[in-house]
């Protein structure tokens, strides 16, 4: 996990983004590459935003952001470990931890992350092995 700025491979890097965008027809306005510090100044005074309004806040100011970025809200998944019911991903509890509601039954199913695992092209979430 990281952030890819300047290696071509083995994924596409920011300062080549940069690159391109610069080369397209549209840029009016050429960009600079961003250097490491740059880009760790940029992260910190962002991270230092975002912690102050957690201390703050608590984080459920962060919660409509969250959802609007994740990926799995009303998400259909079969859950192997409770007899393969299906359930719809309702989202995080105050721990962190996974909400499903059964389609069956109707019952609120708690999903710790540590012990789970998502197999997101299969739509099933298991226990780690």
């Amino acid at each position: 996990c990281g952030v890819n700025l300047d290696n071509a491979a083995p994924t596409t890097s920011i300062n080549q983004l940069i690159h391109n965008y610069n080369q397209s027809q549209h840029a009016s306005k050429q960009l600079r590459p961003l250097s490491q510090e740059e880009l760790l100044a940029g992260i910190l005074v962002e991270f230092e935003m975002l912690y102050k309004e957690f201390c703050e806040c608590g984080y459920e100011s962060f919660l409509d952001v969250y959802y609007k970025r994740w990926l799995h809200s009303d998400q259909i998944v079969t859950l192997e470990n409770h007899d393969n019911r299906k359930a719809r991903i309702l989202g995080i509890n105050n721990f962190g931890y996974l909400r499903a509601l059964t389609l069956d039954t109707n019952d609120t199913v708690t999903l710790q992350p540590d012990g789970n695992r998502f197999d997101i092209m299969k739509g099933m979430i298991s226990k780690k092995l």
